[in-house]
């Protein structure tokens, strides 16, 4: 380990000589892979909208403001400003505030906030571009935090319930090597403990700055954080503005580095300063919203019920929001009896749970043993009764996985009774009991971190290959995703608003998934590519090659979205003949006579298995179409294809009816 308590103040002026002091805070995206045919990858993935907007940038962003308003720095010009560097608007807009420099007289601090272990390698690349301008580069966030404990502690040494637990006892490489980075610092911890990140910003305003600070974890959580404009918002594809409610796990998953980062003891915000947070960004937005509780289990708060019996007051005074919090499936038992009907009456409309896995084996590997629990359709039930849609989140690849049992448990998961699953490639994370483990074992790691997002290998499994892997994963997508598990979904939830929000989270999962080929919760909508914006390292490409992969991805633009279109076409009209009809026959096979036609198009509910029953019958006569003979399949095709025109336009407008209906 190489730490310099020395401060870096090459190339600075003298303390009198700032005027100014301007900080800017990116939250770092990732790089993309070469995939399909488009071939090329590394890209930086930027979008022109983001998914969600990251909860630590308005931390950092509040603390910045809060510090900057104290000694030394009162009388002078300050400027804070905020990006995400996933939204391609912000991203330029970072770029070109950064032209502005270097400024006489103006001391530039750049933050990369939140940084995770499969965005550690773009952050690098931000702090080589920012030091150029002559800023001073902070780098803090969960890969680093639970990376330094890991590796250089031991999971051992900072938590005693996990002894035996092996580690190397040395800094993780690529942080040491931001450590010898002239003009960079290494935050480890929170920096909202004490008066840390204020602390850190006077050291280098006076040219005193170190290359490492420890803040350690934060026993008062202040400030929740800044409000969220809209045009922060309306920069997502998920209008959704995120807070933590509490930092801290009980639990001891190997897989998982939540409890290097944040701790075990869980730690929560005072309630009443939650819910003032909650309205104010209600009478921010004109008084609807959604909120998201950024934190690992909202049940394992210990003031939870006070949280949520503010925000049930706050909805009776007539603030119109709905949450979405993580717990685990143990929230509704015990001494948290009770949790699912607060949650409800306090907005709650969808709650995430850690399933992992279905085999109670992979569940002990994992150490995951709050899970083994015997009916979780009857706990999904549960939700639903209380108009709560569960959603759970799946590994693929643990140790007793094959490619077969991973589908069966995707379709098993859509038959409980799950609303939404989201499927992760099981990963070695940074910091985490699985990598001190293997890591201890010699066991063959993927040295680039950019890898680290979930939807590739980066370890090798014993039962399958890789290619086996990864066509099991894409599989427990196709098949949770499916036509039929979908509408089975859709059929438990006859309030209409609560159906169209599973739909678009349906729509978005399969769009990330298949389309996007990225995890639904780090894709974004529209991607974008810039010729020049690629990782550093990579092979050149040319200007024909560049256009050739742009126009095969735009292809893939539109041929996506017409299968999307049509695909739900059927999901939401088969759902809706369910509930309305039941199981009462409907025009399902095609129309023999003009009347079933003009009926079965522009009467009644719309219902596409006549339509799709006649395309296949179609295609299925191959050559025989070009014989004279075959002239009444054409004139039938002419009148289904005006179906299929008219369909398109009354479902146009059903579609859009149903997504203003969701918010």
């Amino acid at each position: 380990m190489s730490i310099s308590n020395a401060g870096n103040t090459e190339g600075q002026p003298e303390r009198s000589e700032w005027r100014r002091v301007a900080v800017l805070l990116i939250h770092p995206s990732n790089y993309d892979h070469a995939t399909g045919g488009e071939g090329i990858g590394a890209f930086v993935q930027t979008y022109r909208y983001g998914v969600i907007p990251s909860n630590s940038l308005r931390v950092l962003e509040s603390l910045t403001e809060e510090a900057l308003r104290r000694p030394p720095f009162t009388g002078l010009p300050t400027e804070v400003h905020v990006f995400e560097d996933s939204v391609r608007r912000q991203q330029r807009a970072f770029r070109k505030l950064l032209r502005r420099f270097p400024e006489e007289g103006t001391l530039l601090v750049v933050g990369l906030v939140g940084v995770q272990s499969n965005q550690f390698p773009r952050a690098q690349c931000l702090i080589e571009e920012a030091r150029t301008r002559g800023a001073i580069c902070v780098a803090g966030g969960p890969h680093i935090t639970a990376g330094i404990n890991t590796a250089l502690y031991g999971i051992s040494t900072i938590d005693p319930f996990r002894p035996g637990v092996p580690s190397p006892h040395r800094m993780p490489p690529e942080i040491q090597q931001l450590l010898d980075t002239p003009g960079v610092v290494v935050f480890h911890g929170d920096a909202d403990c004490e008066d840390s990140w204020h602390g850190v910003l006077v050291d280098i305003f006076e040219g005193k700055q170190k290359n490492y600070y420890e803040a350690g974890l934060a026993e008062d959580l202040d400030e929740p954080g800044n409000i969220y404009t809209n045009d922060q918002l309306n920069d997502f594809v998920t209008p959704v503005a995120p807070v933590d409610t509490e930092r801290g796990c009980p639990y001891k998953c190997k897989f998982c580095a939540a409890i290097q980062a944040h701790g075990r003891r869980m730690r929560c915000r005072d309630p009443h300063r939650l819910v003032d947070w909650v309205r104010r960004q209600c009478e921010s937005h004109g008084g609807k919203v959604a909120v998201l509780f950024a934190s690992d289990n909202l049940a394992r708060n210990p003031r939870w019920r006070e949280l949520l019996s503010g925000l049930k007051a706050l909805r009776e005074e007539g603030c119109n929001f709905s949450l979405w919090a993580e717990a685990d499936v143990l929230c509704n038992s015990g001494p948290n009896a009770g949790f699912l009907e607060q949650f409800a009456a306090a907005g709650g409309h969808a709650l995430f749970f850690g399933i992992e896995s279905l085999d109670p084996e992979n569940l002990r590997a994992a150490g995951k043993k709050q899970n083994m629990v015997e009916d979780l359709s009857e706990f999904f039930r549960q939700c639903r009764r209380h108009g709560i849609a569960p959603e759970g989140g799946y590994i693929v690849g643990l140790p007793h996985d094959t490619p077969e049992s991973i589908v069966r448990s995707a379709e098993q998961l859509a038959r409980m009774g799950l609303a939404r699953a989201w499927f992760f490639i099981s990963t070695l994370i940074p910091g985490s009991q699985d990598w001190a483990e293997a890591h201890a074992a010699g066991r063959p790691i993927s040295p680039d971190l950019n890898d680290y997002d979930s939807t590739r290998p980066v370890s090798v499994h014993e039962r399958m290959s890789e290619s086996e892997w990864l066509s099991a994963y894409d599989g427990a997508v196709r098949t949770f995703y499916s036509v039929r598990n979908m509408i089975r979904i859709l059929v438990n939830y006859p309030d209409s608003k609560h159906r169209w929000r599973l739909i678009k989270g349906f729509l978005w999962c399969r769009w990330a998934h298949l389309t996007e080929r990225s995890h639904p919760m780090i894709a974004g909508f529209l991607r974008c590519r810039p010729w020049g914006e690629r990782r550093p390292g990579q092979a050149p490409i040319s200007r024909l090659a560049y256009l050739r992969s742009e126009a095969w991805r735009y292809l893939r633009y539109a041929a996506c979205g017409v299968r999307e279109f049509y695909l739900f076409q059927q999901v939401i009209l088969e759902t809706e003949w369910h509930l309305r009809h039941g199981n009462r026959p409907a025009l399902d096979s095609e129309p023999h006579t003009l009347a079933e036609w003009l009926r079965g198009t522009f009467g009644g509910p719309m219902r596409r298995k006549w339509l799709n029953e006649f395309w296949i019958l179609y295609g299925r006569q191959k050559w025989r179409l070009l014989n004279p003979l075959s002239l009444g399949w054409h004139l039938k095709a002419l009148l289904l294809a005006l179906s299929e025109a008219v369909y398109t336009f009354r479902f146009l407008g059903k579609f859009g009816q149903g997504l203003r209906r969701s918010k």
